[in-house]
């Protein structure tokens, strides 16, 4: 019989609770029924194009990648036809895309690229939470393979939703073989490091990676009507974010002022290869992602899964203390490192939803938090006054040049996210530093949270707020270096404002983030109506949000504009308080 989401969810309590310390079971397992994947061995076919004109490929890549990442430019970029014209090898996931949907030899314009038809490739991969894949890069030319399965892989046969499921997935045995952990085994750095590591059944050596490309299937969800069938177009704009990173990384030094923190890391894009598409203007390719964050004897777990998880990490049946190491361990640092990813490359969020953080813990300690690594750091905005003032004078080599720098760089683009500027028009600008905390916990974690961890609301509130405590607490630090005397970012300290129900909702509603659509104006007169009393009404909507909470018919409604009101309050006292012409000195994100 077909296998169905029904017989999935079945399955899902025992197969997460096997996963244990498993980093890719819980990417795969720990998530809504509807997304879920096994994490057996799957396959990526490589097909090779090569460009009729130069330039017909997009590439872009960070710093010093053939250097850095030798065998991953061998593998991707080819060496050049005689007449200099680009060679690329594509990555097809045959088992989550449809032909004529995502890159593939029938969706690539013809007639300005040339595609080899007399081989393809196959590559080992293993599936995530989102449309990313881990995959093994080999140190070599891959080998050809024998008529390989090229045609559509996905089972056409049970529809749900508009979704079917992977039977080739999930039939048994496919579930059980050659599972992640079982090829890559327990030293993640050895496949992360530069020289690789000799896989199980293989005569090379291979480096880990992360490989991002367009599906038409996130699980037994159909995506591709909300366009994840295709790269996003600022899949540029990952590599820029990403070289600034890298840059002012090489720039710091280790000492009371400017320290190497280890406690936060960020993954950087290295690569994104693009083609134009048959009978289009648009163009789709693949992303790929350095894993190299990711470390001998450390633990992980994305962050989507913490409603999912198993005890192995809180180690405590009681709903308290469970919320409360969740609260410690996830929410405040969390929080923390956005408030870091800001202060330190100008970056602010526009879709932060909990997958985008995955949580670090040592292997000996599975207690208290190691560090936060932030993923997809193409989802930022510049903040423009913040890159210009302060980061144009800390790092003028990295930010500013006789062109007008990183911002007017962009700004030439076809793509570009600033702070009150956006050429796609998929999001609203922020107009001035957000956070987006109540995004954290969409995408069915707050229900996840009641249901499978029996949370009340009021925790789920509280777990949001703590991203803003968080955020708080480190942005106070740090200002605290310029403005001993003033600011004080404690509510303890602030007076009580009348918050009323309706209030809360005008502010959460008009202001939510990402997803709302208040414009510049309506920003700055919130922040002249509220001037001088920003940390009064966010201290104020605090302290009654129990009351309001409690009171309230449509809870998740509620979260959502206490939230939204409480962090839209903050950010407009931290937009006053920013240091504009003066050096940051950070903290630590977390400990």
């Amino acid at each position: 019989m077909p296998i169905t989401l029904d017989d999935i969810e079945q399955w899902l309590p025992q197969l997460r609770t096997s996963a244990g310390l498993d980093w890719c079971a819980y990417e795969c397992l720990a998530n809504d029924p509807t997304y879920t994947k096994p994490d057996a061995e799957k396959q990526f076919i490589l097909w090779e194009a090569e460009e009729k004109e130069r330039e017909t490929f997009g590439v872009q890549m960070i710093d010093g990648l053939k250097d850095d990442h030798p065998w991953l430019y061998a593998f991707f970029l080819p060496e050049p036809t005689q007449e200099g014209h680009l060679r690329v090898r594509f990555p097809f996931n045959s088992g989550d895309s449809e032909l004529f949907s995502s890159l593939s030899p029938n969706l690539v314009d013809s007639t300005r690229v040339n595609v080899k038809l007399d081989a393809f490739w196959k590559m080992r991969r293993w599936s995530t939470a989102s449309r990313s894949s881990l995959a093994l890069v080999p140190n070599g030319d891959p080998q050809p393979q024998q008529d390989p399965k090229w045609e559509d892989q996905r089972s056409p046969t049970v529809n749900i939703n508009q979704a079917c499921v992977n039977q080739d997935e999930w039939a048994d045995p496919a579930r059980d073989t050659n599972r992640f952990y079982t090829v890559i085994g327990p030293n993640l750095g050895e496949f992360t490091s530069a020289d690789g590591h000799q896989a199980n059944g293989d005569n090379v050596a291979s480096r880990l990676y992360s490989i991002k490309t367009g599906v038409s299937y996130v699980g037994s969800k159909f995506e591709a009507p909300a366009g994840k069938n295709r790269l996003e177009v600022n899949s540029a704009l990952a590599i820029t974010r990403s070289t600034i990173i890298k840059r002012v990384e090489a720039l710091r030094k280790p000492d009371e002022n400017n320290f190497v923190d280890d406690t936060f890391r960020t993954q950087l894009e290295l690569l994104t290869v693009t083609a134009p598409i048959a009978d289009s203007d648009d163009y789709d390719g693949f992303q790929v992602r350095d894993l190299s964050c990711m470390r001998d004897g450390e633990v992980y777990l994305p962050g989507l899964c913490v409603p999912y998880s198993d005890k192995v990490f809180s180690q405590s049946d009681d709903v308290q203390e469970d919320f409360a190491f969740w609260l410690t361990n996830f929410a405040r640092p969390v929080g923390r490192a956005k408030a870091k990813l800001f202060l330190e490359y100008g970056l602010i969020h526009e879709s932060a939803n909990a997958q985008n953080f995955l949580l670090v813990f040592d292997q000996n300690k599975l207690t208290r938090l190691k560090a936060i690594i932030l993923r997809d750091i193409g989802d930022t905005y510049w903040h423009n006054g913040y890159v210009e003032g302060t980061l144009g004078n800390q790092y003028p080599s990295v930010y500013q040049d006789n062109k007008g720098g990183i911002l007017a760089a962009e700004r030439r683009s076809r793509h570009y996210l600033l702070l009150h500027e956006n050429s796609g028009g998929s999001y609203p600008p922020p107009h001035l530093v957000r956070i987006a905390a109540h995004s954290v916990i969409t995408h069915g974690f707050d229900d996840a949270l009641v249901k499978l961890r029996t949370w009340t609301e009021q925790q789920v509130l509280q777990l949001a707020q703590g991203l803003l405590d968080g955020y708080r607490d480190f942005f106070s630090t740090t200002l605290a270096k310029f403005y001993p005397q003033d600011p004080n970012f404690s509510y303890d300290s602030q007076e009580d404002m009348d918050v009323s129900a309706d209030l809360v909702e005008e502010i959460g509603k008009k202001f939510s983030y990402p997803r709302g659509a208040y414009t510049k104006q309506e920003a700055e007169a919130f922040q002249e109506k509220y001037k001088g009393k920003e940390l009064m009404l966010a201290a104020s909507i605090r302290k009654q949000s129990t009351d309001l909470l409690g009171a309230a018919d449509d809870k998740a409604k509620m979260i959502q504009w206490l939230i939204n009101a409480e962090e839209m309050a903050l950010c407009s006292a931290f937009e006053r308080y920013l240091p504009m012409q003066q050096k940051p000195i950070l903290p630590k994100v977390v400990g």
